[in-house]
């Protein structure tokens, strides 16, 4: 039987493999964007930039979230950091 973490686990390697979809995405987009540009398609370069923005902003999003709390460890639950947690522990020596 499985501890329950590892499922936590398992579901942080899910969201890491999305945003590397996503990086991998956005790494095409401008070959793709060289193509629409050599067609004159300047609708689709225009819905490929918003696309990149929004994948940009989800990326950036996402690294921060997982960053914060998959490790175990993290610094801060709640908001509290380790340092804010350690002073307040101290008032009530």
């Amino acid at each position: 039987m499985k501890p329950a973490g590892d499922r936590l686990h398992e579901r942080f390697d899910r969201l890491r493999t999305v945003v590397d979809k996503w990086e991998s995405r956005v790494m095409e987009m401008p070959e793709l964007a060289l193509e629409f540009f050599n067609r004159g398609d300047l609708q689709n370069i225009r819905s490929l930039l918003e696309e990149r923005k929004m994948l940009l902003e989800k990326i950036r999003l996402f690294r921060a979230f997982i960053q914060k709390w998959e490790n175990p460890g993290f610094q801060s639950i709640l908001g509290v950091t380790k340092s804010e947690d350690e002073q307040g522990r101290k008032i009530f020596r």
